[in-house]
Formats: structure tokens, sequence, C-alpha cells
């Protein structure tokens, strides 16, 4: 049982991250690049379409289920229903691997992830469509975009943060 426990509590707390954190890198501009409106559509919905689990054109506890039970059998590497202390470790250990290798750019922790989705879903209904989750991604690019020229530059990056990590901050206006 403990277990079970520890394996659905890890799974839960890497799901939000993991799925931000995995955008293809021909996608995602570097860190220290300028950032266009053009380009936080397509990585909008990129991330979008790699969130909806069940492919029926929202995200919602369907896709969240799918994603965890996703984790999970990643982390039961011998399949056998349950996660072992090694096995999670060896997880832990080929997450922080996968981190370096890509320069650990700054994915959002799920605290963000949860915040940002919360935000997302315009009409409250517990579903964020690909309209209400672009809406929301051009939000926050539009409240980051402090001079208005269409581009987030580093630096816009870096004066909006305010405590916070990035734009997952801001959400969107009304």
């Amino acid at each position: 049982m403990k277990t079970l426990t520890l394996s659905l509590a890890a799974a839960a707390l890497a799901v939000g991250g993991m799925a931000y954190a995995q955008t293809n890198e021909h996608e995602r501009p570097a860190r220290d690049a300028a950032m266009t409106q053009q380009q936080v559509t397509a990585m909008a919905d990129s991330a979008f379409q790699r969130l909806d689990a069940n492919a029926d054109g929202k995200l919602d506890e369907a896709d969240r289920a799918a994603r965890k039970q996703k984790m999970f059998a990643r982390l039961d590497a011998d399949s056998n229903g349950s996660v072992t202390l090694a096995e999670f470790q060896t997880a832990r250990e080929d997450r922080g691997e996968q981190r370096a290798e890509r320069g650990r750019r700054g994915g959002m922790d799920s605290k963000h992830h949860g915040r940002m989705t919360g935000a997302a879903d315009g009409d409250k209904d517990g579903a964020i469509t690909q309209a209400e989750f672009r809406s929301a991604a051009l939000a926050r690019f539009e409240a980051a975009d402090a001079n208005k020229d269409g581009t987030v530059t580093p630096d816009e990056r870096r004066s909006g943060r305010g405590g916070s990590r990035g734009m997952a901050r801001t959400g969107p206006t009304s």
C-alpha cells in the first residue's frame, strides 16, 4: 500500500511539469531569445495537442487520468502494478539527466501549471478547449509584452516575473 501511495504521489507531482517541459526543441526558442506572438501560438497549439491525451478537443479530467496512468506505467519498469523505491529513484535520475542534457530550460512547476490551466478555463466548465488554451497563452504574452511590439524579449520576461516563474503568473485578462 505504501508503494502505491508513493507512486501515485510521485506521478501527480511529475505530471504537471513534465507535460510542459517536453516541448520539441524546434518549437521552443532558446531561453535568451525573443519570442513572437506567432511562436507562442504555435507552442500553445503544440502543447494542447500533447496534453489532449484522448484527442477529444478539450483538456479535462479524462486527459489528466490518462497522463497519470502513462506516468505510472513509465515508473513501473517491471510492469508488476507497483513502483518500488528503486524504480522511483531510477526514474528520478533519468529525469535529472534529461534536464541536464537540454540545459534545464526552466519548465514550470506543478503549482504554476495548475494556476495557468485553471485560468485558461474561461467558461469554468471544468474543460479547456484549444481556443481557451490559446487565448490564455496569448493573454500571458500580451501582459509580458511591455512595449506592445508583438515580441517578448528576455528583458521583458525578466521584468514581468515579479517573484514568479516567467509568464505563468499572469492569467488571461477580461
